[in-house]
């Protein structure tokens, strides 16, 4: 008996050893998997969509959070602690995936529904100005705005606190639509109509030289007397002048021969710095003197003019008036023009346009102290002003043939059109008149056909009758090459600063294109 009592004894102590070994050792702890998988959402209320989420679980040390936005997981977060995610307004399935310590995980797929607070409150006020419209908006919630000015321009958004601007192009009722946007899909709208009336700029606030005579042709007010009558019109020939309006001169039959017409300038004419002017003038008959006077608009004696005849029939030109002795502080705001100064009036009709100053933008002066220096058609195209007459329009233009002799970056383009008459040809009129008792020019001329006759001239401004001229062939084909015009010899008195070119003298136009450059006097 007492010997069974020491067995049953031993084998107790052996089972409380072995347990307390296995204790020891931590492998036999029994960890319950994560139950109750769960998460609190907590949406910020500022419209920023910031959400706050909480995982919680039972059993579980740690969690990852899939956001369900496309945005991917999140790292692994302990228990306790929590994520702040960035949400657009809308429905997510947030996945929480909950791990204990031996890595054992459950999940839980719950939905996150997002919503903004929409706009409310929406003030707008549209100030207009002509046609000028300035926008501000205010909404409670509102982060921007959205404008349709509606005339087919682009939305504008702009923010709280910021004021937009629209100028409005053309004339009509337009609908202006302000939208406001926050986070919410919701928005709120304000609409509002406005009527645009542009006035077109009155020319007359500001009749100074340059004259174009565009605009309300009233504002252009003209005194004529002794019977010439001038008034703003439609162009009645934009052949040689593509301005949509100019100025009429009618001297009536029996108008004494002084009779003219005068405007008031709003400022005197800087005649002292820019002592040159030109005018398109447009005549009935060549040989007929034009006058551009300044003078006081008290004393009719204290003034400077200038007069230069027109050299072509029934078709636009520009004539160059210089001028001298203006004093500084001088008042000549008073502009008068007449034309055929001397003549009774015979009831002819007479154009003018464009009064400018003939100091061009960076062209060369080709005749300076009595010289003649290199005409090569460099700096602003305008500076160089030809005159076409029978057919054949010339300007200066990038050079389309820049190789060879001449790789200038400008040349004279002349086109003679098609049936342009045998001695179609194009002017430029030289601030100097060139030396032409012993004179040879060198001219780089380019031509589709060798074999072509051009005619260089040099012509008395106040009688067409009177020039020297030079005739030279050219004889490569679509290239450039250096022409030799011999001019000198006996001349009438007078002054030759009309320089003329014809191209393929002698025969009619056949819409060809010829170039030529670097004019050099030997």
């Amino acid at each position: 008996m007492r010997n069974k009592f020491k067995i049953l004894a031993y084998l107790f102590i052996g089972i409380i050893m072995y347990n307390c070994s296995e204790d020891d050792g931590g492998k036999i702890i029994n960890i319950d998997s994560p139950t109750d998988v769960d998460a609190q959402f907590t949406i910020a209320q500022d419209n920023s969509g910031e959400v706050t989420i909480t995982p919680t679980a039972t059993s579980a040390n740690s969690f990852i959070i899939g956001f369900g936005d496309g945005s991917g997981s999140s790292e692994r977060i302990t228990s306790g602690e929590q994520i702040v995610h960035v949400y657009d307004e809308g429905s997510y399935d947030v996945t929480i995936i909950a791990f204990n310590t031996n890595g054992e995980s459950a999940e839980v797929t719950k939905t996150l529904e997002v919503s903004f607070l929409p706009p409310e409150n929406l003030q707008v006020t549209i100030t207009q100005d002509e046609e000028n419209v300035t926008v501000e908006a205010s909404a409670d919630n509102a982060t921007s705005y959205i404008v349709d000015f509606g005339d087919g321009s682009e939305t504008v958004t702009f923010g709280n606190d910021e004021t937009l601007e629209h100028e409005y192009t053309e004339e009509g009722t337009y609908t202006i639509t302000v939208t406001a946007n926050s986070g919410a899909q919701e928005t709120a709208t304000y609409t509002e109509d406005v009527t645009i009336e542009i006035e077109e700029e009155d020319p007359n606030t500001d009749i100074s030289i340059p004259l174009t005579f565009e605009g309300d042709p009233e504002s252009y007010v003209f005194t004529e007397f002794e019977g010439a009558p001038t008034t703003v019109i439609n162009n009645p020939d934009t052949n040689g002048n593509a301005s949509a309006q100019v100025a009429q001169t009618e001297r009536v039959q029996g108008a004494a021969n002084y009779a003219g017409a005068f405007i008031i300038l709003d400022e005197n004419p800087d005649l002292i710095n820019n002592n040159q002017l030109t005018m398109k003038v447009w005549s009935p008959a060549a040989g007929i003197p034009v006058t551009l006077r300044f003078e006081n608009p008290s004393n009719n004696q204290n003034g400077v003019e200038a007069t230069v005849n027109t050299t072509v029939a029934n078709q636009w030109e520009t004539l160059t008036f210089n001028y001298s002795g203006v004093t500084a502080g001088q008042d000549i705001t008073k502009m008068v023009i007449f034309f055929n100064l001397g003549t009774d009036g015979q009831g002819n009709i007479y154009y003018f346009d464009d009064i400018e100053y003939g100091e061009g933008d960076g062209g060369e002066d080709p005749g300076t102290g009595g010289s003649f220096t290199t005409i090569d058609f460099e700096g602003a195209p305008t500076s160089y002003a030809f005159t076409e007459f029978a057919g054949q329009p010339t300007q200066v233009v990038a050079n389309p043939q820049m190789s060879g002799i001449n790789t200038s970056a400008q040349v004279a383009e002349s086109i003679k059109v098609a049936g342009a008459g045998n001695y179609a040809g194009a002017f430029l009129i030289l601030d100097q008149e060139p030396d032409l008792t012993a004179a040879t020019f060198n001219i780089k001329v380019w031509s589709p056909a060798a074999g072509i006759p051009i005619i260089f001239k040099f012509e008395d401004v106040n009688n067409p009758a009177n020039g020297i001229e030079n005739t030279q062939t050219t004889t490569v084909v679509n290239q450039w090459e250096t022409l030799t015009f011999n001019l000198s010899g006996d001349i009438s008195t007078g002054d030759y600063k009309k320089m003329i070119i014809y191209f393929n003298a002698g025969n009619t136009g056949q819409g060809n294109t010829y170039y030529f450059d670097d004019i050099e006097m030997q």
